[in-house]
């Protein structure tokens, strides 16, 4: 979803580091619904998630980082812990209103 665009680094190699934080950020998701009493589906959670980043601009890679112009985004800083709690906020802030 976010590798094919223009301003994204698509991750097409697995490093053990990408292998942990993959690991690390489902079981944030597992944990995350769990707290909110939403049924986990991984492929509806991370359609959901990736819907979320791709309505801001910094995430969806159509605004450079101020302090490198030619930095792209990228997977592992998607699912960091500080972009997981920010975007999950969001989701859940939604799927809120929604019910």
């Amino acid at each position: 979803m976010l590798g094919h665009r223009p301003g994204c680094t698509a991750s097409l190699a697995t490093t053990a580091l990408l292998e942990r934080k993959l690991r690390k950020a489902d079981a944030n998701a597992r944990k995350t619904c769990k707290a909110a009493g939403v049924i986990f589906d991984p492929p509806e959670f991370w359609e959901i998630y990736f819907s979320v980043c791709l309505q801001d601009p910094w995430m969806r890679g159509d605004r450079p980082t101020p302090n490198n112009a030619r930095w792209k985004q990228s997977l592992p800083t998607l699912i960091d812990d500080e972009r997981f709690e920010q975007v999950m906020n969001i989701a859940l802030g939604s799927l809120e209103i929604e019910q």
